[in-house]
């Protein structure tokens, strides 16, 4: 679990927001480069639409509103695992 970085300095500023996307409990990573910000979201969660279990936005402040729309999730993924 953790802050996946492969540019760095794409999100200088952006620490502590990401700090809050990473310790959410539904939260099982984040991963952030130069094509956008992704968040990977534990079994039992989705992002609002059935059976997805990530969030992918073009910025880290976009990536944090989308995870107003977590849900829990019953999909046969997540009833399984």
């Amino acid at each position: 679990m953790g802050i996946s970085w492969h540019v760095p300095c794409l999100y200088r500023g952006m620490g502590k927001t990401l700090e809050k996307i990473r310790s959410d409990p539904r939260v099982s990573e984040v991963y952030a480069d130069s094509d956008g910000v992704w968040i990977y979201l534990r079994n039992g969660w989705g992002n609002g639409n059935p059976q997805e279990h990530i969030i992918v936005e073009d910025t880290v402040t976009e990536a944090y509103r989308k995870m107003r729309n977590i849900l829990p999730c019953s999909c046969e993924q997540c009833t399984s695992a």
